[in-house]
């Protein structure tokens, strides 16, 4: 039932109403890789049975597929969570579900995933998913909610690396970054050479710029590691090596009748705007922490591949596979499994045939869904 269900949305299929039509339609071929003697169940066969399904064990046996594909040991492993605001009981106060994914970067491939309990959040449930994965030296990057104690304990005792977040959830830590840098920007201004000869070997910035969606984007990365300063630092999280503060500005292009560009530019921005660590601020300073000596460059990269959690993997869920929309309750869990099952598949012939786009492999499969059925029932090569 579950191979079922999963090459149903492999092909396309988003609903079990959808899976089940689909395989009355190609109930001969499913018949070469399934035993149908009983024919196609009904829908509510599908949804009692995939409803029935042992939820936690069907998310340890994918992490375990996984496991046998890809080592997340040395790698650089993205963790954030998602809601399933569907599947929310229409009831007063009642929680939308969060899921918890691991996501490599490098392949943008699902290596782990864990559902939030009712009672827990994603603070205490972060080291249960991180426990599931080989983190040895594998650098971890969490949004501000991963900077704890706890959570940093967990990745060091599992042999890995951090690289987090820092606003105003940690409000002395915040505080303390941003009188650093202010200190440190200040000297810089005032007495360019006694800075550089002071700070240069511990102290370098990072700037670049863009023009995206309608917009100017400006990020400036700064980093700090001094150790005598970071001592001060280390008296509140243990581990942290290097200090960082990231700068992101964004100003939505304005034109005259003409067309010509008469956006306000950075400097009278950055006068009239009281920077903030919420994300959707147009000045927008967070610190960053980590247990790794690094330049800026290289923290902003980080902190920037991060994101592949939520670009290349949530936003497809939502616009491809239609979880935000999902209204499956039972099996919502199992069910994004089975999504993730066929993400990866995706994923994997991406990364066979070299092409780039997401969604002119997924098109591919979908229009012959057998393309798939190797990932499924035969053992998948190692990457």
């Amino acid at each position: 039932m579950i191979a079922l269900v999963i090459l149903g949305v492999a092909a396309g299929k988003n609903s079990y109403r959808c899976i089940r039509r689909w395989a009355k339609h190609n109930e001969k071929t499913l018949g070469k890789h399934l035993s149908l003697s009983g024919g196609i169940p009904s829908v509510a066969t599908i949804s009692r049975i995939m409803g029935s399904i042992d939820q936690e064990l069907f998310v340890d046996l994918f992490t375990d597929w996984m496991s046998r594909i890809i080592n997340t040991g040395g790698r650089h492993i993205s963790v954030d969570g998602k809601g399933l605001c569907a599947t929310a009981l229409k009831v007063y106060g009642q929680r939308t579900p969060y899921i918890l994914n691991a996501v490599d970067v490098e392949t943008a491939l699902v290596v782990g995933e864990l559902p939030i309990p009712e009672k827990k959040n994603e603070i205490s449930s972060i080291p249960m998913l991180l426990e599931t994965l080989n983190l040895n030296k594998s650098l971890v990057t969490i949004d501000a909610i991963g900077t704890n104690k706890t959570i940093i304990g967990v990745i060091k005792e599992l042999g890995g690396n951090f690289l987090l977040q820092v606003k105003h959830n940690n409000p002395e830590l915040y505080a303390e970054i941003a009188r650093l840098f202010e200190t440190l920007n200040s000297e810089r201004d005032n007495e360019p050479e006694e800075f550089k000869k002071n700070y240069g070997d511990n102290y370098d910035m990072y700037e670049n710029s863009e023009v995206n969606r309608e917009r100017h984007e400006y990020r400036k990365c700064e980093c700090y590691r001094e150790k005598e300063e970071i001592k001060a630092f280390k008296q509140k999280i243990s581990y942290i090596e290097c200090v960082g503060q990231l700068t992101s500005v964004r100003i939505n292009i304005a034109r005259d009748k003409a067309g010509n560009d008469v956006s306000p530019d950075l400097a009278e921005v950055m006068r009239s705007t009281k920077g903030s660590d919420e994300a959707d601020s147009a000045v927008q300073k967070i610190g960053i922490i980590t247990d790794c000596v690094m330049d800026a460059m290289t923290m902003a990269d980080y902190k920037r591949k991060h994101w592949t959690v939520e670009n290349s993997l949530h936003y497809i869920l939502d616009d491809t596979y239609d979880e935000d929309h999902s209204t499956i309750r039972r099996a919502k869990t199992g069910m994004t499994v089975v999504r993730k099952i066929a993400y990866n598949i995706i994923r994997l012939l991406m990364l066979k045939t070299g092409i780039k786009k997401f969604r002119e492999v997924y098109d591919e499969v979908t229009a012959d869904w057998e393309i798939a059925t190797d990932y499924i029932f035969k053992p998948v090569p190692a990457i």
